[in-house]
């Protein structure tokens, strides 16, 4: 999935309208984001630096059908669904 020299940190999904989810790939299950309020135009480098520190790229990769925990704005109501886009944050190998 990463670049050459990188490694995957970890992942996060988008859905428009509810709260960013994101996992690493030391803690399996997805999490709903802390802020409760970071949504689908969250989806650049910094973005993947917050949840990841360390991480150097991001990149889009196919949707899992696993169904995710999203969350309206302020963290209220789940709503379980696989998300429309994903994406992987990227850092140096250890």
């Amino acid at each position: 999935i990463c670049p050459a020299g990188t490694i995957l940190l970890g992942e996060f999904a988008i859905w428009c309208g509810k709260v960013n989810v994101h996992k690493s790939v030391t803690m399996g299950a997805w999490q709903i984001d802390s802020s409760c309020s970071n949504g689908c135009n969250n989806k650049n480098l910094a973005y993947c630096q917050k949840l990841f520190p360390g991480a150097q790229s991001i990149k889009s990769i196919a949707v899992t059908n696993l169904l995710k925990p999203f969350t309206t704005a302020g963290c209220k109501k789940v709503a379980m669904h696989k998300g429309s886009a994903q994406f992987a944050c990227c850092g140096p190998k250890k």
